[in-house]
């Protein structure tokens, strides 16, 4: 996605749904992804957007460090995860999970 598409995206969309995979393409700075989660992130730091999360998504980032016993790399997810302003964490349920379902893909 070129530099232009992602800002025009971020002025359309304050609001922002982000995955697990945009989280692990940050912290591990994929070779094709990072500096598109790069500009993202920057974004909800600033607080030009609003990045929101599902709880599930932290724990999936973390399941591989853990299995590994990589300890830093977990402390590092959950480090800049939960510290990161502008980004909010929704806590899945029953109800969220049914509301979901159906608009994703």
């Amino acid at each position: 996605m070129s530099a232009q598409r992602i800002e025009g995206f971020l002025r359309r969309h304050p609001v922002i749904g982000l995955d697990s995979n945009l989280l692990i393409y940050l912290i591990e700075e994929h070779p094709e992804y990072h500096r598109l989660a790069v500009k993202i992130f920057g974004s909800i730091e600033t607080g030009r957007n609003t990045g929101v999360c599902s709880t599930l998504s932290l724990l999936e980032v973390l399941v591989q460090p853990y299995r590994e016993s990589n300890d830093e790399l977990a402390n590092q997810f959950y480090a800049l995860l939960t510290t990161c302003p502008h980004l909010q964490w929704i806590e899945l349920s029953i109800r969220i999970a049914d509301l979901v379902a159906p608009n994703t893909n």
